[in-house]
């Protein structure tokens, strides 16, 4: 484990010799939430709940937060070693799952309508969906529904990340 941790390492910092950090673009995370965090800063530039309507971002769950500290850690704690691949990035959490990381179609559903409607106001140009969800052999309107929006984000020109 030790020797992916130090390749991941080191792909980051060429990504950063590079000058490829981030800035200017906006990730859209549809997750368990986002904990207020220091390593996000003032790059946390939209919240959205799409299950209780709350108006102030937390993550009951964790694994929203994580996932954006993936995306865009600024390291600035500990060692600075828990850097995210898009340190500079803006991140946008739609919360979308529930307290147990379970979730509905129709809140993804409502998740993706408002990235359309809104990714231009937020710059939105990734949107990152870390969710699974159950193969099943009946076909399912809810289902078909979801692909379509994803299809949409896409046609929209979004680059769509999904686990």
């Amino acid at each position: 484990m030790d020797r992916v941790k130090k390749m991941v390492h080191y792909w980051c910092d060429d990504i950063k010799k590079a000058g490829l950090t981030g800035k200017g673009v906006t990730v859209a995370v549809l997750d368990t939430g986002l904990a207020p965090h220091p390593d996000f800063k003032s790059r946390v530039v939209g919240w959205r709940d799409c299950i209780y309507r709350k108006e102030k971002c937390y993550d009951d769950n964790g694994h929203g937060t994580h996932v954006s500290g993936i995306i865009a850690s600024g390291g600035r704690l500990g060692d600075g070693s828990g850097i995210g691949v898009a340190p500079e990035s803006g991140i946008v959490m739609l919360k979308v799952l529930e307290k147990d990381g379970s979730g509905k179609i129709k809140n993804m559903i409502r998740g993706m309508e408002w990235i359309l409607l809104n990714h231009e106001k937020y710059g939105i140009r990734i949107v990152n969906i870390s969710v699974g969800m159950p193969v099943k052999n009946i076909e399912n309107p809810e289902e078909e529904e979801l692909v379509k929006k994803v299809e949409q984000l896409w046609n929209t020109g979004l680059v769509v990340v999904v686990a």
